[in-house]
């Protein structure tokens, strides 16, 4: 992917036209490149125009580059000063107008884009053999139809729930690691609630330490008539570490496994507050949609604390008197 972004990151100056042509010199053909695909006539189409394998690969300059505008979908630009020889084209769609194709995620191009004879490829660039074509005597037209690059699309759509995702590796993880390893750890994999306690552990580790690295945000998540909301989230994050700790202290795991459930249902209102706000940290900027994942996702954090701390049965069975029994198995 380092190719295409450094084609797709030459800046040059923005050519504005419905149908963007190049003037016309004495030359022996003219090329005309078609772009479909668009999805709105919003930002630019940009093409890049390369002469060898060496501009394709990065190693030498591009021939051309020009940016125009979009209109019904479609764009067109004419090359008119063209040698004969063989030729190579991106296109892709610049919504922004930034002059560049955006690769946020692991070089994985965010904006639609294509290649000369519709080669396409998901991870990295076609090679030059399936995007090269040749200009003849007379005239040469190529099409391209850019589109989204399908594993940045899915990136994209489950993005506001990366912390969910990361949150629920961290929780299960050591159980399935474990069980993986049974054979070679022995009795020690064989505590499926310690193994979640573990996992329940290094979720709030990581939960508590984001109320001091990034206290900001997450005062965002609280109403203004809340008071001290700085000192607040500090207290709650100093408050998860604690907990997270006296799980492992002889007789106060189901203890500190309440008090965690109950935090964990004193936080649901902040959740509430910031998705119905569109506050944007951690996914609540999707607005109040965003509580149809939130709210059962605290639920399963609240049920995976009663299970792991072995206060699950108690609670199914209404035998409080055993609530706080040393040690669960």
């Amino acid at each position: 992917m380092s190719r295409m972004r450094f084609l797709f990151n030459i800046r040059i100056p923005v050519l504005l036209a419905s149908l963007f042509i190049t003037v016309p010199c004495a030359a022996d053909s003219v090329l005309t490149i078609h772009v479909d695909g668009f999805e709105s006539n919003d930002g630019l189409a940009r093409i890049i125009l390369l002469d060898s394998q060496a501009s394709y690969d990065g190693a030498a300059p591009p021939f051309r580059i020009v940016s125009g505008r979009i209109r019904d979908g479609r764009a067109t630009w004419s090359v008119f000063d063209l040698q004969k020889g063989t030729y190579a084209a991106i296109a892709h769609h610049d919504q922004n107008i930034n002059d560049e194709l955006d690769q946020p995620y692991f070089s994985l191009p965010l904006e639609p884009y294509g290649f000369s004879n519709n080669a396409f490829k998901t991870l990295g660039m076609p090679d030059f053999e399936a995007v090269q074509f040749n200009v003849v005597d007379g005239l040469n037209t190529q099409r391209i139809s850019v589109q989204h690059n399908p594993i940045a699309v899915a990136l994209l759509s489950i993005r506001p729930y990366i912390n969910l995702i990361a949150l629920t590796l961290i929780l299960v993880l050591p159980l399935l690691i474990c069980s993986a390893l049974r054979p070679l750890l022995g009795a020690w994999a064989s505590g499926t609630r310690r193994l979640g306690r573990f996992g329940l552990t290094l979720m709030l580790m990581m939960t508590s330490s984001a109320h001091f690295i990034s206290p900001e945000p997450m005062t965002m998540m609280l109403p203004d008539w809340v008071p001290a909301r700085t000192a607040l989230i500090y207290a709650t994050g100093l408050l998860g570490v604690v907990l997270a700790a006296a799980l492992w202290i002889r007789g106060s795991t189901q203890k500190a496994g309440l008090a965690i459930a109950l935090m964990l249902v004193a936080f649901l209102p902040a959740n509430i507050y910031a998705a119905l706000n569109s506050v944007p940290y951690g996914g609540a900027e999707m607005g109040p949609s965003y509580l149809f994942v939130r709210v059962p996702y605290q639920i399963f954090l609240v049920w995976w604390t009663l299970w792991a701390c072995g206060l699950t049965s108690s609670l199914r069975n209404n035998n409080w008197r055993s609530l706080f029994r040393p040690n669960p198995a």
